[in-house]
């Protein structure tokens, strides 16, 4: 082989469109792997379990929802009780005690509780906009449409809900136990009234990915997030 065909061949092996099907392919395969484990997870739920789709819809929902949050606040807790970054801390000067800490805890079961009960219509509203537990993954290109607009959707709602909190009368003895906490706490991002939860956080974070008729990893995803 000359070295005129060796450079033939290398180009064809590594011509760069060669590559963006490479990954093309790659991130098909992946988005097949997901909806194939994710079909199999129901069916499993179904078949051993009983549950219904409605039950494991909300039950996976919670369960990312506790992780993302939960979780990764308590990594948050073990680094900053680490003394790690204590050099980086704005403001120096304020500490929330833990005895202050704790009253977050019965605040979130509660919430929990709550969304529980609103998370049942959210269910029926996603199933009104043509959701289905067994819908295949859409395309790459619609996932990520779906994510901007759920994302811009996101943004718009808490914006506009959380100023409304700070300039309208009413509304505002709903913000006002979030703002007890006066230095960073990141368990205090959900401390506050539960019809603020429910009417900013919960909608502004699940209303406009699962008025697309999303696919349920598309939903618990973008929750987590």
């Amino acid at each position: 082989m000359n070295y005129t065909e060796c450079t033939n061949n290398f180009t064809d092996t590594y011509h760069p469109m060669n590559f963006q099907q490479m990954a093309i392919n790659m991130v098909n395969d992946g988005i097949s792997s997901c909806d194939k484990a994710w079909t199999d997870l129901v069916y499993y739920l179904q078949d051993e379990y009983g549950w219904s789709e409605m039950a494991i819809f909300l039950a996976v929902g919670f369960a990312v929802h506790a992780i993302a949050f939960q979780g990764f606040n308590l990594i948050y807790a073990l680094i900053i009780r680490s003394g790690l970054v204590e050099k980086y801390k704005i403001q120096q000067d304020k500490f929330v005690p833990f005895a202050d800490r704790l009253k977050i805890i019965p605040n979130l079961l509660g919430h929990r509780i709550i969304q529980a009960l609103f998370s049942v219509p959210i269910y029926f509203f996603w199933k009104f906009a043509g959701g289905d537990i067994f819908a295949p993954l859409p395309p790459l290109a619609t996932l990520v449409g779906h994510f901007l607009f759920a994302l811009v959707f996101l943004e718009v709602w808490f914006y506009f809900g959380h100023r409304a909190c700070h300039e309208i009368s009413w509304l505002k003895p709903w913000h006002k136990q979030h703002h007890e906490f006066k230095a960073p706490v990141s368990l205090a991002a959900e401390y506050a009234d539960w019809k603020e939860d429910i009417a900013i956080h919960l909608v502004s974070t699940a209303l406009g990915i699962l008025a697309l008729g999303c696919h349920p990893l598309e939903f618990f995803f973008f929750h987590g997030i």
